[in-house]
């Protein structure tokens, strides 16, 4: 519901009415101490847009739509998840140079990976999730195309090349199917490859890949945002399951 006037005529002097319209009434503006219930919530979750902080709210019977939601942090600018983050950061007391803004920016050229078509490109990474009992360490091996951002994760309790092997042979290959995987690209973990380069076209994955006609490539050591959409996959699966879950 947009905004109501009310307006009021006033007569004048030479017996015409002059139209003074009053305040408008705002049906739709969230109160202000939901605002500031909502800005809380942010500090905490500054990942979630505004239909995610929605849901979340009304579980905990706060009620706001996410227009109303999305209109705050328009207001604030604080529509992207980088700037909510940067936003946290700010009122926590951290100092942002323009240095260091800078050198994010650059660092985001140097290390952008980009794909002309499905299959071109796959990224793929692991990541410890946590422990649970009677399983013991639980991680998550993620794929994601690096052009169409379709993505696919299998959660094991291990990191073995065993693994592996079968994420790239039974997951990747067949849940991407009828596309053509023409590279994939992981890190230098030992469950990917060897340090040993005699070693390398004997280890498991490199032999499944060239069964499967894909080219095997790794990241530059220490260098995690070349693989930037295995990276971004993961933290999205992070945020979005794991650490609500735990």
């Amino acid at each position: 519901m947009g905004a109501q006037f009310f307006a009021t005529l006033v007569p004048c002097t030479n017996d015409t009415y002059t139209k003074i319209r009053a305040v408008p009434k705002m049906p739709g503006r969230v109160p202000k101490e939901l605002e500031e219930q909502l800005l809380t919530f942010i500090k905490e979750y500054p990942p979630y847009g505004s239909e995610r902080t929605e849901t979340e709210l009304t579980s905990v019977d706060i009620s706001v739509g996410h227009t109303g939601i999305y209109n705050i942090l328009k207001k604030r600018g604080l529509t992207t998840a980088k700037a909510r983050m940067e936003w946290v950061r700010k009122v926590s007391g951290e100092i942002i140079t323009q240095d260091e803004i800078a050198r994010d920016k650059e660092k985001t050229k140097n290390n952008h990976i980009e794909a002309k078509y499905p299959g071109q490109l796959i990224g793929q990474d692991t990541l410890h999730i946590g422990c649970l009992k009677g399983r013991g360490r639980i991680s998550h091996h993620v794929v994601g195309d690096c052009f169409s951002s379709f993505g696919a994760a299998n959660v094991d309790d291990n990191k073995t090349t065993k693994v592996s092997t079968d994420v790239v042979e039974n997951h990747l290959a067949r849940k991407f199917a009828p596309v053509k995987i023409q590279r994939i690209l992981t890190d230098c973990g030992t469950e990917s490859t060897t340090w040993h380069e005699e070693a390398i076209p004997n280890h498991e994955v490199e032999r499944t890949c060239n069964r499967l006609g894909i080219k095997h490539a790794t990241t530059k050591v220490q260098h995690p945002l070349t693989n930037g959409y295995g990276e971004r996959l993961k933290k999205t699966l992070l945020d979005e399951f794991y650490a609500v879950a735990f």
